[in-house]
């Protein structure tokens, strides 16, 4: 194609206007673009040159099949040429790809892809995939293999030791990792473990701020992650999303708030600017630049949308992203994460008390990641979802029980 002529709208979205785009997509006929759109996955018939490798066509068929939403992200061209810089850098390096592919596409959006492909340790992989009875989740496995490397076994023994939550800190990882600033993998790599995981997901999080005590001592890196913590998180996604950071936020949702000897649980004011925070109270992802950041953006962008909270004395036990169907007809607490090592045990009376209390006759909670064994389990016919505002999707409710079905609680 030459400079002179149009590309094709369909090629770009609204973030495809940087060089290198440009620059690979000039690589490319019209007649090329329009024979690649006239095939399945037409951004990587164009980068593979119309010949996918197999492995990663079966990769991109299970994904679609399991997930509409990745039709969609297979057709951002940031992503697909992620994959393709990923693919390819092991093939160039390794002459073969690993086979955890299925579970490194998935994660694409968190990955340092140069980084990842520079540091690759193979024994270092295997390792932490054998860590199943300790880290249940393999995409938490594969994250802490690819951070820690070598140094994951004595990692390991240090959270062990300390009693940290091994779950907690790889699904609160809120950057693109591997780690390409080696002063911040030294950090990370020196305490983890040995300071509350808290601590360091926020220490990952403000390392970059120009006033951050990158030198200083923990307890000062501590008193000024403590400073001033929802407001200044708040302006970081104002910065990060201005023309969504319009306020005032609203919320419809019933605001049912329950109080007793086990605590208080309450739907969060919709411009308390504390929603931006529970992320990191939870130490879960849903945070800024964590992989649940869609769910803390539509908690509060959409109206039938929010944050529930079960506190005792001020102190937070639990929260969850909670959202109504698009028919009005179900409310769904989209998973239940826990802060300072809680449980459903810690909550089970309190939220018992709120669901006798609200007025919503259907509720049902996502299992996610933190699963509590409570409730109903929710037949597939039976599952509905949210009228979307956000721009990306996230959800932790593909497979869910039922707190309450027509009007009778079922834990």
């Amino acid at each position: 194609m030459s400079s002179q002529e149009s590309e094709p709208s369909y090629f770009f979205d609204s973030r495809e206007t940087d060089e290198e785009i440009t620059d690979h997509f000039r690589a490319f006929s019209r007649d090329e673009i329009e024979k690649a759109y006239e095939k399945k996955y037409p951004l990587f018939q164009l980068l593979f040159q119309f010949n996918i490798p197999k492995d990663l066509v079966n990769v991109l068929e299970k994904l679609s099949r399991d997930d509409d939403e990745y039709k969609k992200q297979f057709n951002d061209f940031h992503t697909a040429l992620a994959i393709w810089k990923m693919y390819t850098g092991f093939q160039c390096k390794f002459n073969q790809v690993p086979k955890i592919l299925i579970y490194l596409v998935e994660m694409i959006d968190e990955l340092n892809v140069p980084m990842l492909i520079r540091t690759f340790h193979v024994r270092s992989m295997r390792f932490a995939l054998s860590l199943k009875n300790d880290i249940p989740s393999i995409y938490d496995r594969i994250t802490y293999g690819l951070i820690f490397r070598d140094r994951l076994p004595s990692v390991i023994l240090h959270m062990k030791q300390k009693k940290r939550n091994l779950h907690s800190f790889a699904a609160g990882i809120a950057c693109k990792y591997p780690f390409e600033n080696p002063e911040l993998e030294q950090w990370v790599l020196s305490k983890t473990g040995k300071t509350k995981n808290e601590t360091v997901h926020d220490g990952i999080a403000y390392w970059e701020e120009p006033d951050f005590p990158r030198e200083g001592s923990l307890s000062k890196q501590k008193e000024y992650l403590a400073f001033n913590r929802k407001e200044r998180e708040w302006e970081r996604c104002k910065e990060k999303y201005p023309a969504s950071f319009v306020t005032p936020f609203t919320c419809s949702l019933k605001q049912e708030r329950v109080d007793s000897i086990h605590g208080r649980a309450y739907v969060l004011d919709p411009n308390d600017q504390k929603q931006v925070i529970l992320g990191h109270l939870t130490i879960c992802c849903q945070r800024l630049n964590g992989s649940g950041e869609a769910s803390m953006m539509e908690g509060l962008l959409n109206p039938e949308s929010g944050f529930l909270l079960f506190e005792k004395k001020s102190k937070l036990l639990a929260q969850s992203w909670i959202w109504l169907s698009e028919d009005g007809d179900l409310l769904v607490l989209d998973s239940m994460e826990f802060a300072d090592n809680r449980s459903a045990g810690d909550i089970m009376e309190l939220l018992r008390a709120w669901l006798e209390k609200t007025s919503y006759q259907n509720i049902q909670m996502g299992n996610g990641f933190n699963r509590p064994i409570i409730g109903e389990q929710v037949p597939p016919e039976h599952i509905k979802w949210y009228k979307q505002h956000w721009k990306e999707r996230y959800t932790d409710a593909y497979e869910r029980v039922w707190l309450k079905k027509n009007s009778h609680i079922c834990i």
